[in-house]
């Protein structure tokens, strides 16, 4: 329905008919994210930009479209996959690791916002994953720098195996399965 949740206008357009189609909406699980190697001072403006959209701005284009279907639903579920790397950001993913803090701080205010509504939000904050196209694209002379200074400070290690796909899956879906008075985040 939509190309990208980075443009306010398609997010827009596409809840109305994903509401049309669905007879309401339920659920929002906001998990588009891109991690671009921007060593910061070396990286394009635009692609810092980009990723702040995605990032950030998308969640709140899509939980501002998706909250006033779920209102009129009586009540619904926003699931907001952050990244363990709020804790530690990884080097050269410093704006993706702030991006994921802010929708973490968006989903502690949204909380107290909507209390009382039957909109119940909840993170999830997960690790590396063993499937994902995150690190596609990256210039091949920045990865090589990247995967130096992570395994010279120990980032995989402290990180821990990564995990399959299916799992965080799974989780989400055992979250949608507590109670409504459960608000939770999963870190």
């Amino acid at each position: 329905l939509f190309r990208s949740v980075a443009d306010a206008r398609e997010v827009a357009t596409a809840f109305p008919a994903i509401a049309e189609r669905f007879d309401g909406l339920d659920l929002l699980v906001n998990n588009a994210a891109i991690g671009q190697l921007l060593p910061l001072g070396e990286a394009d403006p635009a692609h810092v930009e980009y990723e702040v959209k995605v990032n950030l701005l998308g969640p709140v284009h899509c939980i501002g479209a998706a909250l006033p279907l779920m209102r009129r639903r009586g009540g619904g579920d926003v699931f907001n996959i952050s990244s363990e790397s709020v804790l530690r950001p990884y080097p050269m993913l410093g704006v993706y690791a702030a991006t994921k803090s802010g929708l973490e701080t968006l989903s502690r205010s949204l909380r107290a916002e909507l209390r009382g509504e039957g909109i119940r939000v909840c993170v999830l904050r997960v690790g590396r994953m063993k499937e994902s196209g995150f690190n596609r694209g990256w210039p091949p002379a920045l990865r090589e720098r990247y995967l130096g200074i992570v395994a010279r400070e120990g980032f995989h290690a402290a990180s821990g195996e990564p995990i399959r796909p299916a799992v965080v899956a799974d989780a989400l879906v055992d979250l949608a399965c507590l109670p409504r008075e459960a608000q939770v985040e999963l870190v």
